[in-house]
Order: C-alpha cells, then structure tokens, then sequence
C-alpha cells in the first residue's frame, strides 16, 4: 500500500544553507547524496511525497537528476526558492503538481498545506492540521504554540521525508 510522506526546505545544490542552518555535512555533494539515499530508503516508488516549497537552489541538470533519481510521485507546494526547479518546462513537468496551496484528506483528516506558516486555516478549529516549512532550525523561529501546526522542514525531520502519522506522534 503506498504512503503520503511531507518534506520542505531541502535546498538541494544551496551549499550555503549547510552554514545557514548548521546542517551536519561536510559539503554541498555530501549533503546532496546523504539526503538522496535517505529519501530514497524510505520512500518507495509509487509513493507520493509533498514538497512544500524551496526543493533546489541549483542549475537546471542537478534538478533534473534530482526529479529522475528520487523515489516516489513528487508533488510541490511552490516556495520563495523555486526559480530553478520551474523555470525550465521540462523539470515543471516531471512534477506531479505545483500550486501554492492544497488541501488533502488522510484518514478523515483535513491537512492544509503551505510553504509558510500561517496563523488560521481551514476548519482549524475542527481539528485540520496545517503543514508548513520556510523556518529553519537555526533561523528566526516562530514558537509553535498553535495547535495542529507542524513545520516539515528537513532539518527537523533527519532530513528525510516523513509520514503524518510520524508528524502528529
């Protein structure tokens, strides 16, 4: 049976988010390939995997192996570090969908998605959960003190995908 798993703020190609964010690689190559091999042992290929938003900051070849080489159906909720993942056509197709926004139903449950937090959404007081990234571990952080949000930034996550169930335990 095939799974839903949510990521954010890979900046796969950014080699200055490893100092941004005090992330724990050697290099831009090293970060690159450890979080490829992560991806890909827990997400397998008829997965679906939402990206909310700021997948690459690269050139237009690294996205394309990055689209060709990881597991799983990507979806994309646009972030503010898109240029080079939509620019090309060829790359924008090989993505499953792109919006700004969505709304899924997993297991009865309304989860709203978004590349940046936000203080209300749909049915938030239904018990909806809203997913974000944008905030970085080392970055100005927004406390989470509103129910039923959770940043799916990498960097909170092993820098690899995860699951909502994963998300609410």
């Amino acid at each position: 049976m095939s799974k839903t798993f949510f990521i954010s703020d890979t900046h796969w190609g950014h080699r200055n988010i490893i100092r941004f964010s005090n992330r724990p690689f050697d290099s831009i190559e090293d970060m690159n390939q450890e979080m490829i091999r992560r991806w890909n042992s827990k997400v397998g290929y008829d997965d679906t995997v939402w990206h909310l938003g700021d997948f690459a900051i690269s050139n237009t070849k690294l996205v394309k192996y990055l689209l060709t080489t990881l597991n799983g159906n990507i979806h994309l909720c646009k972030g503010n570090h898109e240029k080079s993942l939509l620019k090309p056509a060829h790359c924008r197709g090989m993505l499953k969908e792109v919006v700004d926004y969505k709304e899924l139903t997993i297991d009865g449950t309304l989860v709203c998605l978004m590349h940046y937090p936000i203080e209300t959404w749909n049915k938030k007081h239904h018990g909806s959960i809203h997913l974000h990234g944008h905030v970085h571990v080392d970055s100005e952080r927004v406390v989470n003190t509103i129910p039923n949000r959770y940043n799916v930034n990498c960097e909170f996550w092993n820098y690899e995908p995860v699951t909502l169930e994963e998300i609410i335990t």
